[in-house]
């Protein structure tokens, strides 16, 4: 675990190079039912090739807020906002949701994936 001080406050995360950390972030996303939510999202928006975990979450901090990037052609996109907003209240955390095409991602992956990611299909 890593901690910075700030002020009269202290902030940890997770120790993203710690031999455990992957366990310890599988255990963390069942517990909070990120694992099962996405699953259900992937099994009916249509036809998505990856997913991914960008920033906070990606580097095992929970800050309230879960970037997520979706790359797929031919999307419901209307779907996905209707999911999103219920995994929201499910999970208690707001997601910040990202639609790309194959294509829109094949030329802008470098900008995206220079940020901190954890690719979760």
């Amino acid at each position: 675990m890593n901690k910075k001080k700030e002020g009269r406050y202290i902030f940890y995360n997770a120790n993203s190079s710690h031999p455990f950390f992957p366990e310890i972030s599988s255990i963390v996303r069942k517990y909070i039912g990120i694992d099962q939510i996405l699953e259900y999202i992937l099994s009916t928006i249509g036809d998505v090739d990856s997913v991914y975990i960008l920033d906070d979450y990606a580097k095992g901090i929970d800050s309230g807020i879960i970037d997520v990037l979706i790359i797929g052609d031919e999307t419901d996109s209307e779907r996905i906002g209707d999911l999103c907003t219920k995994a929201e209240d499910a999970i208690k955390r707001k997601i910040r949701l990202m639609v790309l095409n194959t294509e829109e991602f094949d030329q802008t992956s470098e900008i995206y994936l220079r940020r901190p990611n954890w690719k979760v299909v």
